[in-house]
């Protein structure tokens, strides 16, 4: 499950990409990050990620070798696979407006179950959550914690976006990402995760 996970985010991010209408908003800020540095995707979304999970784990002044090594597999293997499909997937900027927003919104709905079942198995935790969740636990507040960390990301893509010369990855899709992905999680779960368990065998 953790593997379908992995490809799940790595297809829907990948989807949401080539039809150039927008992504998540640590999905936008790589994207820009990568554009002024002249690298990949998947490359700018790992050296970024690995610097927020540092800047987690100062501010938690504690680290799990275990977890953080198997949050690096996740983070690897993630920007592995969004390069891959990126470069499988054609280009689809030039398409029918409606077809694009229509495959958006699949590989965002691809994106969200992909999350849901991650978050269902809770193993390898994505670096950027890891550095969400420290931003709740330092504010004491869930939503202000969540809107300061969406918040740092847009304005990581604004500012590589500004400084390379153009603004890209923030779109429709990043505004139905905003807006939905939360009713979207809680639809999952009620619906095709609802009778999902895992089995703690490693408790045993």
């Amino acid at each position: 499950m953790l593997i379908c996970a992995v490809i799940g985010n790595a297809l829907g991010t990948a989807l949401m990409t080539n039809t150039s209408l927008g992504l998540t908003a640590w999905g936008s800020a790589a994207f820009n990050i990568g554009r002024f540095l002249d690298i990949s995707f998947g490359t700018a979304f790992i050296i970024m990620a690995i610097v927020f999970y540092l800047i987690a784990i100062i501010i938690s002044k504690k680290i799990n070798i275990i977890e953080t090594i198997l949050s690096f597999a996740f983070l690897v293997s993630f920007g592995m696979l969004s390069d891959l499909f990126i470069w499988l997937i054609p280009n689809m900027s030039q398409w029918n407006y409606i077809l694009r927003l229509s495959i958006n919104f699949i590989g965002l709905g691809i994106l969200i179950f992909s999350i849901a079942l991650h978050l269902k198995v809770l193993i390898a935790v994505h670096p950027c959550d890891v550095f969400l969740y420290q931003m709740q636990k330092l504010l004491k507040n869930d939503a202000l914690g969540t809107y300061l960390t969406y918040g740092i990301a847009f304005l990581l893509a604004i500012t590589f976006g500004l400084l390379f010369g153009e603004i890209s990855g923030i779109g429709v899709g990043t505004v139905v990402t905003v807006l939905f992905s939360g009713l979207m999680i809680k639809f999952y779960n009620q619906t095709l995760l609802k009778n999902l368990r895992i089995s703690k065998v490693h408790k045993n």
